[in-house]
């Protein structure tokens, strides 16, 4: 079994005011990742 590490670089606007990120934005992360590694 493979495994691979993905580390994300949030922009500026992704933290709420909270300093969490939202579920959809980590979710588009990936999402992202997921299309660069094919």
């Amino acid at each position: 079994m493979h495994s691979i590490t993905l580390r994300f670089l949030a922009s500026c606007g992704a933290p709420s005011p909270s300093g969490r990120i939202l579920g959809g934005i980590a979710l588009r992360w990936a999402d992202e990742a997921a299309r660069a590694a094919q």
